[in-house]
């Protein structure tokens, strides 16, 4: 494995502290991603990662849940061009799941944004700890990009979703695209327990 697989595992361990994400309800088909940059407007839909445009540019990814005492790191073996897990080399990782969660995590979309404007950070589900946290190392970059993932809102269409650990302002983030991009992370490689449905695939 070459150098920079060490280096990913540093970035995508991130010494992050979380709490299992819950999944509830079966998802639809999955929207399409809108065009615009994420800075275009605060009020959605938006993508958050308007500079990714080909989801291949992205060739690390790690979901962590705690609850399930369960870490899913995987990245694209630059020989091959195989998705291997950097948790178990021999263990075979499930091609379909990382295209489709690689998509998903790539055109990330928002649907609105709201400014923290010191409101305690339990509101929305980020303290004492997340739900979850995504994170993905695009290439040619050296610093990993992280999704924070906290509550769902009232109407349960939607999470709470922050960029950044500082927590300042919060994007609300379509349920049913956070609960695929993390029900097809989780099969990226063999869980002990199989996830009681099967997330919709991503458009394209």
């Amino acid at each position: 494995m070459p150098q920079r697989t060490g280096y990913a595992v540093l970035l995508l361990l991130g010494g992050i502290a979380l709490a299992g994400l819950i999944l509830n309800g079966r998802p639809g088909a999955a929207p399409t991603p809108p065009a615009q940059p994420a800075n275009s407007t605060p009020e959605g839909p938006f993508r958050l990662f308007p500079f990714i445009t080909d989801s291949r540019q992205i060739e690390a990814m790690a979901l962590e849940l705690p609850a399930e005492d369960r870490i899913i790191r995987v990245e694209v073996d630059p020989e091959s061009g195989a998705w291997v897990s950097l948790d178990d080399p021999s263990q075979p990782v499930d091609e379909e799941a990382a295209h489709q969660a690689r998509l998903l995590l790539a055109n990330l979309i928002g649907e609105g944004q709201i400014e923290r404007a010191g409101r305690a950070l339990e509101a929305f589900g980020f303290q004492p700890q997340v739900r979850a946290v995504l994170s993905f190392h695009v290439e040619g970059e050296e610093r990993p990009y992280f999704v924070f993932v906290g509550d769902a809102t009232p109407s349960g269409v939607s999470y709470y979703v922050s960029l950044s650990r500082d927590v300042g302002i919060i994007i609300l983030v379509p349920a049913q695209w956070v609960n695929d991009l993390v029900l097809w992370m989780m099969q990226l490689t063999p869980p002990a327990v199989q996830p009681e449905r099967t997330p919709t695939r991503a458009p394209g």
